[in-house]
């Protein structure tokens, strides 16, 4: 059996021709090589290539971490499906059958600044069908909940019934005050905290690494973070402390495959910790959480949530965990790096994407961010739809009714096994360096990120990486989203006690009931940009935009159409797509009768800049020509759309092609118009 892999577009109007070699292939009684042999010869004839290599080229790709993702396959080729759902390694699933009412745990952000509005957020959420609540966290309010101290805490769980919804924190450098100040919420409700599932969300080396914390700070939330897990043990067997940041390499650019070396070397740290203070590798295994970014890569995002599960159960074994223990728990998030600013309204499509992966892959816990999020203060629409994008999944569409229904699947197999390959390779890589906390003492771990970044963004400023509403297909005349305006500013207490470092939970609880405020945490003062700060792909794409937008009125360009509409169709097309990345209208594609028309016309657009589209014929002909008139007319610059490399002498100042960098040309571009940057 052979399996094709295609996209319309790299068929150019053949698909269907294709699609019938695959069936006519599929009817002989060939061998795989033979009926390969054949599909390439048919498929180099519809694509017009030279060589069965170049067909191959044409339709094969290759993800971040260089795997690749080829036209066609055999079963023969396909990776042994592990296992079964439920059972070691839990490539297939970490429960056998769905659950018979809650299908998976719809865990949604609460993260408005001022207490009071976040507990009515928090009550919408679960009135409005989450299960649980994400909390962040931030006394400052910048980028989370102002809770400084108990009496915050209380404001935020009022009527909040933690016997029914569980409650999740997001990692800080306050999760010890937080943990504290929790447990003396849990003593004062009088709660049975045998039935409450909460999440403490220490992540030592995550924030560590995020907030550029020193050693003694590091060692203190190891240590800290260790008190609480065994606590949770003794205590609240349904309570964890520790999660695996693995969103952290995510965020800042890096690979699937670095995601899930960076899940596996960061348990290792914490294995380390958590045994030395006498638990069990079961134990120690139970405290810990994944949190995983999920983006619009549907495939991909299914593929790494099963390879993730696969290395981390292979990483538990060898350390000697039972096989029920070694089925890691898994909690995505929305992605922010494939987030925008601008025509936020796709990004609904996006978050609805991430977690449909997410329900496939198998994660137990999704969280959902609204639309919205960089763009204000999110209003209730937001929060409704980013929480109704997996209600629908669950109630209307019934995705978690199968369990792992990729499994079988070619593709999704085979770039399961392939990622779970490449994760465990970048993994013994770390440990050969000493481990996480050595990978990156030694800036090894920096090198390759900083690496990975530059593919990505080399990606993103060529529009391999397409941001659908802002890099492709920008829309000038979008509508603002609504937001919710909110300046509250809280009262930062420097006069009341702090908690200390490293004081023992009695202790911290026994200060929390007293009115304790959470400490001031200071990171080192950094000469060099962090490698592991979070990153987003249409950032730059936006800040175009807003120079372009700031100016009295909109920037235009000058389309120089050649020959008829139809020959210079294509270009201008393409031209008016680029141009609007970077903010730029641009004229309308028309026939000029005469030259004098086109100067006329391209004087009264009043801009500087103007670009030639048309055939390659006429580019030979009568592009230097044109270039020297419509300079003669006013203006600075005159570009080309395709068509071969210019001459060294040439009268046109830039040549423009699909796969250039729109980045540097649209800077270029704004620099000729005369648009500042600030």
């Amino acid at each position: 059996m052979i399996i094709g892999l295609f996209h319309p577009h790299q068929f150019k109007g053949r698909f269907f021709y294709a699609m019938s070699i695959i069936d006519n292939f599929a009817d002989q009684n060939l061998s795989f090589e033979q009926a390969k042999a054949n599909w390439q010869k048919e498929m180099a004839r519809a694509l017009g290539a030279k060589t069965d290599a170049k067909t191959l080229g044409l339709l094969t790709r290759k993800t971040q971490d260089g795997l690749v993702i080829g036209p066609i396959t055999n079963i023969r080729q396909n990776p042994q499906i592990e296992g079964t759902p439920g059972h070691f390694p839990f490539v297939r699933g970490p429960i056998s059958k769905p659950h018979s009412h809650q299908k998976w745990d719809i865990r949604q952000p609460v993260t408005t600044g001022e207490p009071e509005r976040a507990n009515r957020h928090a009550l919408q959420e679960l009135a409005g069908g989450a299960s649980s609540l994400h909390l962040n966290i931030d006394p400052t309010a910048k980028s989370g909940i102002a809770i400084q101290e108990l009496a915050d805490l209380e404001m935020v769980l009022r009527d909040v019934d933690l016997a029914i919804a569980g409650l999740g924190f997001e990692p800080s450098v306050h999760s010890a005050d937080l943990g504290g100040v929790m447990i003396a919420h849990l003593e004062q409700q009088k709660l049975d905290i045998s039935k409450a599932n909460i999440h403490f969300g220490f992540s030592p080396i995550g924030q560590s690494t995020k907030h550029s914390l020193n050693n003694n700070q590091l060692q203190n939330t190891l240590e800290e973070a260790t008190q609480f897990a065994s606590w949770n043990i003794d205590n609240a067997p349904h309570f964890t402390s520790l999660t695996l940041s693995s969103d952290l390499i995510h965020e800042a650019g890096g690979s699937a495959a670095l995601e899930l070396a960076w899940i596996c070397a960061e348990t290792v740290e914490y294995l380390k910790v958590l045994l030395a203070a006498g638990l069990s590798v079961d134990q120690a295994a139970g405290q810990m959480i994944a949190s995983i970014a999920m983006d619009a890569n549907l495939h991909l995002g299914i593929a790494k949530l099963r390879a993730a599960r696969r290395v981390w159960a292979n990483l538990l074994q060898n350390c000697g965990a039972s096989e029920t223990a070694s089925c890691l728990n898994i909690q995505t998030s929305t992605s922010n790096r494939m987030l925008t600013r601008r025509e936020p309204w796709v990004n609904i499509l996006r978050i609805s994407t991430a977690a449909f992966g997410s329900v496939l892959g198998g994660a137990q816990i999704v969280s959902t961010t609204p639309f919205t999020k960089f763009c204000g203060m999110p209003n209730e629409l937001a929060r409704r739809l980013a929480r109704n994008s997996q209600l629908v999944l669950q109630e209307e569409c019934a995705a978690g009714q199968v369990i792992d229904p990729s499994g079988g699947s070619h593709f999704h197999e085979r770039m399961t096994d392939q990622l779970a390959h490449a994760a465990w390779k970048l993994f013994q890589q770390i440990e050969q360096q000493g481990g996480l906390l050595a990978a990156l003492e030694n800036r090894w771990l920096q090198k390759i990120i900083m690496e990975q970044q530059k593919q990505r963004q080399q990606k993103v400023q060529t529009r391999k990486q397409a941001m659908i509403g802002v890099s492709d297909f920008a829309n000038l005349d979008e509508t603002i989203a609504p937001t919710t305006d909110h300046n509250w500013q809280p009262k930062i207490n420097t006069d009341r006690l702090q908690f200390p470092v490293s004081l023992p939970i009695k202790e911290r609880v026994a200060l929390a009931r007293t009115g304790s405020v959470f400490a001031n945490v200071t990171s080192d003062s950094r000469t060099t940009p962090n490698p592991f700060a979070p990153q987003r792909d249409a950032e730059q794409f936006e800040l175009l935009r807003d120079a372009a937008d700031s100016q009295p009125r909109l920037p235009a360009v000058f389309l120089a159409s050649m020959g008829a509409v139809a020959d210079s169709a294509p270009r201008a097309g393409f031209t008016r797509n680029l141009m609007a990345a970077g903010g730029l209208q641009i004229s309308d594609n028309v026939t000029w009768e005469t030259e004098s028309a086109l100067l006329d016309a391209f004087a009264q657009s009043g801009s500087k800049l103007a670009i030639l589209c048309g055939p390659d014929a006429l580019y030979a002909q009568s592009a230097e020509n044109w270039a020297v008139k419509l300079k003669a007319g006013g203006a600075d610059q005159v570009w080309i759309a395709g068509g071969p490399d210019l001459p060294h002498n040439s009268k046109l100042d830039r040549r423009f092609a699909a796969g250039c960098n729109a980045i540097e040309l649209l800077q270029a571009a704004h620099a000729c118009l005369g648009i500042k940057h600030v």
